[in-house]
């Protein structure tokens, strides 16, 4: 969005000039360029985000830190535009069958990886494959199928089933199938730990729990449409982008203050400081998501569903997402898992106990799942603010309910790691960015929370065999009845709204879910 604000702009003040005369427009057209030629441009944008990323490789985390750094470093066969449609980018051209069980792929010529070997389909392939190896989300989503190289720019995909979804999920940022040389996927154990791809900006070192710093990848090939979202130009103005690590909140805040950091995120608490900062802006991005509790369904006290229920009927959920967010502006109050302004997957479903914050009720339901006191333990880190806050919020609220609790908190990786542990905890909250399809939500993924009802894990097959959208959407919106109904593995405690803080000086950058920083450019003072 601030990139559109910035070209308008620009060509309005040229209108203007121009307005004078032929003979002014002439005059004033040459001193725009000697302007131009003139300006000087910082060689270095400076970000600080909340942590270090668990991984680089994008195709084997849900880190929403991990895919913010790597769209610049990677690419993929398709991107989203500004209207979150699938649109070509290391891709040509595709074609599909009528059931949508075979693709066939021409690749771009005359793309180069990082380190100068020009990407052919036998790399896509690999790439490809891994990515549907071990992408939770490919997998959930997408029938059993493989590619195969055609020829040196040709690839094809085969399905035992209608993968309806294939260019979709594969454009998603979320998803970020990345394309990297066939080599990297050499002798390597769970991950990818060769983070080369063909991007615009290239790894120049990881600084663990200090920086990560890119580079402008010099032989960069870039696609020549207009910028429209992920897709487009990628021009690379600024040489360097260094991905400052700060866990601290006031530590972040500060720097953003002394200019130290050109994009951070800060409490929404201090966003009334910023305001008044001449020197920096708030932007609010076309994206968000949703802050979700999970319950561990299959050990403790929440393996009993009606001790789930307890919770779900007697959560307050507004208090607990005006702490996380504090401010009533950057959140809303709604049970669905995708954005409610989607036109296919919006529908909320309907649900008896919802934000009720009905305490008698949910102690009759705790005392129904014959709870004993047994301690409850909230997992959640730090260095994410809104996650953190409203665990602590739910620790209140749950002892209210009568339940006894602790917090486990960890920094961020080690919270993805004991998450993802069967046992060890009861409840985690974290702050889930929306997605372009029902399949890629992180609660429908079994191997996320662990949900593994006969029930659910039939609907949501069924939602993914479905040959149309109608089917489709009358799945989903079947599938989530029964999630809060019934089943209660999770819980959206409520819809969030992203921003970003940033530099006034920032030219080029776009907001979308996160900054996108490859046309980006700060003028230097």
């Amino acid at each position: 969005m601030l990139q559109r604000k910035y070209i308008i702009l620009t060509s309005l003040t040229m209108c203007m000039v121009a307005g004078c005369g032929t003979t002014a427009q002439n005059n004033n057209d040459t001193d725009v360029h000697i302007i131009e030629e003139n300006e000087h441009y910082r060689e270095i944008i400076n970000v600080a985000i909340t942590a270090d990323p668990p991984t680089l490789d994008t195709v084997i985390t849900s880190s929403n830190i991990t895919k913010d750094i790597g769209m610049h470093v990677y690419e993929a066969l398709f991107t989203m535009n500004e209207e979150f449609k699938p649109v070509p980018m290391l891709a040509e051209s595709y074609e599909v069958n009528e059931d949508f069980t075979e693709f066939s792929f021409t690749l771009r010529d005359n793309v180069t990886f990082h380190n100068n070997k020009k990407m052919t389909a036998e790399d896509v392939v690999d790439s490809m494959n891994y990515w549907l190896e071990n992408s939770e989300r490919a997998q959930a989503i997408l029938p059993d199928g493989k590619f195969t190289v055609t020829d040196k720019l040709t690839l094809t995909a085969t399905f035992e089933d209608s993968a309806l979804d294939l260019i979709t999920l594969m454009s998603s940022r979320t998803e970020m199938p990345a394309i990297r040389p066939s080599e990297v996927y050499n002798d390597i154990n769970d991950e990818v730990v060769e983070y080369i791809g063909t991007g615009p900006y290239k790894l120049q070192e990881w600084n663990h729990d200090q920086y990560i710093s890119l580079e402008k990848y010099d032989n960069y090939i870039s696609r020549d449409e207009d910028p429209d979202g992920y897709s487009g130009k990628k021009t690379v103005p600024t040489p360097y982008i260094k991905y400052h690590i700060v866990t601290d909140e006031s530590t972040q805040l500060a720097g953003l203050l002394t200019g130290e950091y050109d994009i951070g995120g800060v409490s929404s608490d201090n966003l009334d400081q910023i305001k008044k900062e001449e020197n920096l802006s708030v932007e609010t991005g076309r994206g968000g998501g949703t802050l979700v509790a999970t319950f561990n369904v299959n050990n403790g006290i929440f393996s009993n569903k009606k001790a789930r229920q307890a919770v779900l009927a007697s959560l307050d959920l507004d208090n607990i997402m005006l702490n996380a967010y504090g401010d009533e502006d950057l959140y809303e109050i709604a049970p669905g898992y995708m954005d409610p302004k989607s036109t296919y997957w919006g529908k909320q479903p309907d649900v008896d106990f919802y934000n009720k914050h009905d305490i008698e009720y949910g102690q009759e339901l705790l005392a129904e799942a014959n709870y004993n006191n047994e301690t409850v333990r909230l997992l959640t880190t730090p260095d994410y603010q809104e996650m953190y806050n409203a665990t602590i919020t739910m620790e209140d609220q749950l002892k209210q309910l009568g339940i006894e609790t602790s917090v486990d908190q960890y920094d961020f990786p080690t919270f993805m790691e004991n998450r993802a542990q069967e046992s060890g905890w009861d409840i985690f909250i974290t702050s889930n960015a929306y997605q372009v399809l029902p399949g890629q939500v992180l609660s429908l993924n079994p191997e996320w929370g662990g949900a593994k009802d006969d029930t659910f894990l039939s609907m949501t097959d069924e939602m993914g065999h479905a040959t149309s959208m109608d089917e489709k959407i009358d799945a989903w919106n079947n599938l989530q009845d029964y999630m809060y109904n019934d089943y209660v593995p999770s819980i959206v405690l409520g819809q969030y709204k992203s921003y970003v803080v940033y530099n006034k000086d920032i030219e080029g950058m776009d907001y979308i879910e996160q900054p996108v920083l490859w046309n980006a450019k700060i003028k230097e003072k």
